[in-house]
């Protein structure tokens, strides 16, 4: 498993972690930016829920994959509509 921050819709994920080859189903969350993140001293369940701005093909029931080869340094590419 890896994670990575999308940033001018680009990402990376760092060499040294890497992933291992193999097949991967991706998921692409974008929370509403207009409810704040949980704070960090905060148990869990006191704050609101944060509000998926995606459809849930794109995450929570995912429809998205990747095929990752050994050495293969190949960008993978989704095009949401």
């Amino acid at each position: 498993m890896g994670t990575s921050d999308i940033n001018d819709g680009k990402y990376s994920i760092i060499p040294e972690v890497g992933l291992v080859a193999g097949e991967y189903i991706v998921a692409i969350t974008y929370p509403d930016p207009k409810i704040p993140a949980p704070r960090s001293d905060e148990p869990p369940g006191v704050s609101k829920p944060i509000r998926e701005m995606l459809p849930a093909k794109y995450n929570d029931k995912s429809e998205l994959k990747a095929t990752i080869k050994d050495g293969s340094n190949d960008a993978v590419s989704y095009d949401l509509k």
